[in-house]
């Protein structure tokens, strides 16, 4: 297993085949192994580098995720391209991975010969993204789940639950629409 050091941080990295550089970049909550059974189909003729995010499959962990995670995202493809010195690279991203390869693309146009972006709609995000995600999350938490109890939900919360998660939603529900819309 090959790694590189990227803040003092081991990043997990594989390569596949012989030809121009690809570097695939995945989602959130994902891992390299999301491409692995593509590789059949790129190893004939491309150079294949796969990587893992910090945080995420076989790199290091870290306590938390920066709050612009896909432009460090972007510097950590970046810092893969000059440690292997493979040339310009193609950039494939798929969800948060195609925002990283947007901006590193855009932070190092000489590193990499084109962005390849699957699963992204190239808007901008709201400046309340994060808190909406946030919020969202904690709704997600605070939701009974399957053999789970509203009483179980109560005691997490704490009293004045109900009313708390009626707020929680309606909130939510427009500072999440917001963030698609814009203000």
């Amino acid at each position: 297993m090959s790694h590189f050091l990227y803040w003092g941080k081991r990043i997990f990295y594989q390569e596949y085949g012989q030809g121009a550089p690809m570097i695939f970049l995945h989602g959130n909550t994902a891992s390299s192994k999301m491409f692995e059974l593509l590789m059949p189909l790129y190893a004939e003729s491309f150079r294949c580098i796969l990587m893992d995010f910090l945080g995420n499959g076989r790199s290091d962990r870290v306590e938390e995720f920066p709050p612009d995670v896909w432009y460090d995202e972007a510097l950590q493809a970046i810092s893969l391209a000059e440690h292997l010195r493979c040339g310009r690279a193609f950039l494939v991203g798929t969800s948060g991975g195609a925002w990283a390869a947007v901006n590193g693309a855009l932070e190092r146009p000489d590193l990499f010969r084109a962005v390849i972006a699957d699963s992204f709609d190239g808007r901008a995000l709201h400046e309340d993204f994060a808190h909406c995600l946030k919020v969202e999350r904690a709704a997600a938490k605070a939701a009974p789940r399957p053999g789970n109890s509203m009483s179980g939900v109560r005691e997490r919360i704490g009293s004045g639950w109900l009313i708390w998660i009626l707020k929680l939603c309606c909130s939510a529900r427009r500072k999440i629409a917001r963030c698609f819309t814009g203000p």
